[in-house]
């Protein structure tokens, strides 16, 4: 779902049990929010367990939002299993990121992400800038969403806990070289494309192409068996997922037949058993 429909929070929790987490979340979310948690649909990931505790980020969508979303999804035929906000995925198809922080930056068609992650590899801030990535709206809309996404760059590096480390900017999502320059002059960080630190043994075969779709990929690795992580997930109490039903009918007539014969097979069965108990009752008498 769109990053900018969803309210979220870094919460640092006393409980490492995830049925607790589920039943404190919502009310430690809601001390940040302007509005009771009960009016929308609040799912939450675990990035990290110290001792006692665990780090947590929250997210909080509207019902109506929610409801939309599935709405415009099920009109094309689609039940997904999983709603959730693809740029929280992405560092999952990067390489560990030895002593440095990392700031990804998904330049998307319709908006651009930016997650920020400490040397450890834990998300510590995500923002959404509306309208980022390529625009045919003209160049003054295109300087302008620029100018929006560098000043959230620009606070996002402000965080305190960059303090003690360096830091690197990692391009994902569709290139733009302009604009990529652009950041390297304002920032003067080392600047990296994420499909320069794709895990080969994630993604075999990706290409650079490939990374327009980063968060695509980042959530179906997420279902994978070998490399499955979790995602937050907003498919939660009356919007559970209740299972997707299978189009049957180019299978009707096979099925009839296969009925059919199954019925004939049965009838055929029950006759010579019948004629068998017969026999018997016969010779027993």
């Amino acid at each position: 779902i769109a990053g900018e429909l969803v309210a979220k929070r870094l919460l640092t929790l006393p409980f490492r049990n995830r049925r607790q987490l589920e039943q404190a979340v919502p009310f430690a979310l809601e001390e940040h929010l302007p509005f009771a948690a009960d009016d929308g649909v609040v799912g939450f990931v675990p990035f990290a367990r110290q001792g006692a505790t665990s780090l947590v980020m929250a997210c909080f969508v509207r019902r109506a939002d929610l409801q939309a979303h599935l709405d415009t999804l099920g009109a094309v035929g689609l039940d997904p299993k999983l709603v959730t906000v693809s740029a929280l995925a992405l560092p999952a198809l990067l390489e560990a990121p030895g002593d440095r922080a990392r700031l990804l930056l998904e330049m998307g068609r319709r908006r651009a992400s930016i997650v920020l992650l400490d040397a450890e590899g834990v998300a510590r801030t995500f923002r959404v800038v509306p309208g980022g990535g390529p625009s045919a709206n003209g160049a003054g809309d295109q300087r302008a969403l620029n100018s929006a996404i560098l000043r959230s760059v620009r606070q996002t590096l402000s965080d305190r806990s960059l303090e003690s480390c360096a830091v690197e900017i990692i391009m994902m999502g569709a290139e733009d070289g302009e604009f990529s320059a652009q950041l390297a002059n304002e920032f003067a960080l080392p600047m990296r494309r994420g499909f320069d630190l794709i895990s080969a043994e994630r993604l075999p075969g990706s290409t650079a192409r490939d990374m327009e779709f980063a968060g695509c990929l980042a959530m179906l690795l997420s279902q994978h068996p070998h490399f499955g992580f979790e995602l937050l997930d907003f498919r939660q109490g009356e919007f559970v997922f209740l299972g997707r039903g299978a189009d049957l009918g180019p299978w009707r007539t096979p099925l009839i037949l296969a009925c059919a014969l199954g019925l004939l097979g049965a009838l055929h069965i029950s006759l010579d058993l019948a004629a068998r108990y017969r026999r018997l009752d016969l010779i027993n008498a």
